[in-house]
C-alpha cells in the first residue's frame, strides 16, 4: 500500500461490522472528525491523530492537530494524551523540547496533558507522536441536515501545515529559492495550524458540518464532506485561498496544493444565512473566510475547473510525502 492514510475504500471494509455500546451517540464513520458519548449530564467528544510526516517541532503540531478535531463539533478542549515513540538516536535536548512545545501549545487553549507514554524503541526510525483528545459539548447532540446551496467554507489558506513541514524539513532547499522574508512566513505556518477559534465560531452560527482539513488537502475533505453527509457537492478550483509562498513552494517541489496537508483550515458547510451571521466574529479574530463551493441536489463531490466539472476521486496519499521524498539538487 502506499504510504499515507489508508484508502477509505479499505477503511471502509475495516469498519464495518463495529456494535457500539449505548452511550456512543457517533462513532468510527468516514469523514467524521470525531466520536461522541452520552455521559448524561455532558457529551464527550473523543478523537486521535498522530503526528508522523514532521520531525520538528512536533509536540505543538501533535496538539493542534488532534484538537482540531474537537473543533469540527465546537467542542472545549478539556484534557489529552500522549503516545510518544522516538528512534534509537534521539537526544534528550529533542525530548524536552518536544515537551515544551507540547506544553506550550495546551497552555495557550486552556488543555490539560492528562497522560502518556514515552519510549526509545527501534520500532520507528523517526519520531512518531500520537495524541488522543477529550472535550465536551452541551447535549442533547443532533445532526444537522446539510440542504441544496448551502455554502461550502474554508478558512485562513490552504497548505498551512504542509508548507511550515517543508520549510523546517526541506530548510537548505526551501531557502534558496524563497527570500528570508517568504522564509519566515513559511515557518509561521506553523502557528497557525490551529482551528479551535474558528469552530468555536462557525458551530454557534449554525454550521451543519465541520472537517479539518489534514491529509489529502482540500480535495479528499470535500470528498470526505461528501461522503460523511451523504450528499453531493461542487468545490471551484478558481476561489481556492492560496498564499504566493505555498504556490512558490508546490510549483517548486512539483506537488498539488490541493491535496497537501492543511491543518489550519477548517472545511465548513453552513447555510448562506448562517455565514453572514459568522462573517464578522470571524472577522474579528483576523480570521479569513473563503466560500469555495455549494451544496447540489445530486451524489458525490465534484470539482469546477477550467470550466468542466469533474468527479473527485477518493482522497491519493497527501503531496507532503512526495515532496519530502524528492531532492531539488
Amino acid at each position: 500500500m502506499e504510504i499515507g492514510k489508508v484508502p477509505n475504500s479499505l477503511l471502509e471494509e475495516l469498519i464495518a461490522g463495529i456494535e457500539n455500546r449505548p452511550e456512543v451517540l457517533v462513532g468510527t464513520k468516514i469523514g467524521k472528525d470525531t466520536s461522541i458519548l452520552d455521559l448524561k449530564d455532558r457529551l464527550l467528544v473523543v478523537s486521535t491523530d498522530p503526528i508522523t510526516g514532521a520531525t520538528k517541532d512536533i509536540g505543538s503540531l501533535a496538539i493542534n492537530v488532534a484538537v482540531n478535531d474537537l473543533a469540527t463539533e465546537g467542542a472545549e478542549p478539556l484534557g489529552a494524551m500522549l503516545t510518544i515513540l522516538l528512534p534509537a538516536n534521539t537526544t534528550e535536548a529533542y525530548l524536552r523540547k518536544l515537551m515544551e512545545d507540547a506544553k506550550e501549545a495546551a497552555r495557550k487553549i486552556n488543555l490539560s496533558l492528562i497522560g502518556g507514554h514515552t519510549e526509545i524503541t527501534d520500532a520507528v526510525t523517526r519520531p512518531v507522536v500520537s495524541t488522543t483528545v477529550f472535550g465536551t459539548i452541551q447535549g442533547p447532540y443532533q445532526e444537522e441536515k446539510v440542504e441544496t446551496n448551502d455554502l461550502v467554507v474554508v478558512t485562513k489558506n490552504l497548505g498551512l501545515e504542509g508548507t511550515a513541514i517543508l520549510a523546517k524539513e526541506k530548510e537548505d532547499q526551501v531557502k534558496s529559492f524563497l527570500t528570508a522574508e517568504e522564509y519566515a512566513e513559511a515557518i509561521s505556518y506553523g502557528d497557525q495550524t490551529s482551528v479551535v477559534t474558528e469552530g468555536r465560531i462557525l458551530k454557534a452560527a449554525g454550521a451543519k458540518y465541520m472537517h479539518d482539513i489534514t491529509e489529502g488537502g482540500i480535495l479528499g475533505a470535500a470528498w470526505e464532506a461528501a461522503k460523511a453527509n451523504d450528499i453531493g457537492l461542487v468545490v471551484f478550483d478558481d476561489s481556492f485561498p492560496l498564499s504566493p509562498v505555498t504556490e512558490k513552494i508546490s510549483k517548486k517541489y512539483s506537488i498539488d496544493y490541493r491535496r497537501l496537508i492543511s491543518s489550519g483550515s477548517m472545511l465548513a458547510i453552513i447555510s448562506q444565512k448562517d455565514f453572514i451571521k459568522a462573517l464578522d466574529h470571524l472577522q474579528a479574530e483576523k480570521i479569513k473566510a473563503t466560500v469555495i463551493g455549494r451544496v447540489t441536489d445530486s451524489k458525490g463531490a465534484y470539482l469546477r475547473q477550467d470550466g468542466k466539472v469533474v468527479p473527485l476521486g477518493q482522497p491519493k496519499a497527501d503531496e507532503l510525502y512526495t515532496a519530502l521524498a524528492r531532492n531539488l539538487y
